[in-house]
């Protein structure tokens, strides 16, 4: 798999800029990347708010939706819902918008 800055040197590359608009074709092509990628947080610089209902990612490598609660994370897996600890969870970030259509 290629990195961010692989593609966009193959991006740049592609559309044979001079040497100043080689640049800002990398710099924009990685700066639009980098926007659109999803963006974990860790859980080691904030929390979500209490109640929100979040993407999570666990320290066992599992990718769920779960909902923050006060001292523990709320996961709503096939009709059961259980409570783990704080640290069974390493990343979050938040749902995407539902469609509008």
């Amino acid at each position: 798999m290629k990195t961010p800055e692989q593609l966009a040197e193959e991006y740049a590359d592609k559309h044979e800029c001079g040497d100043q608009a080689w640049g800002g074709a990398y710099g924009g092509f990685l700066a639009g990347y980098r926007a659109a990628a999803p963006q974990w947080i860790s859980v080691k610089d904030r929390l979500p708010e209490r109640g929100d209902f979040v993407l999570v990612n666990t320290e066992f490598g599992r990718i769920t939706v779960a909902k923050k609660g006060w001292e523990s994370w709320v996961f709503n897996d096939f009709y059961k819902t259980s409570y783990e600890r704080i640290s069974y969870v390493t990343h979050w970030m938040p749902l995407p918008k539902p469609p509008t259509e």
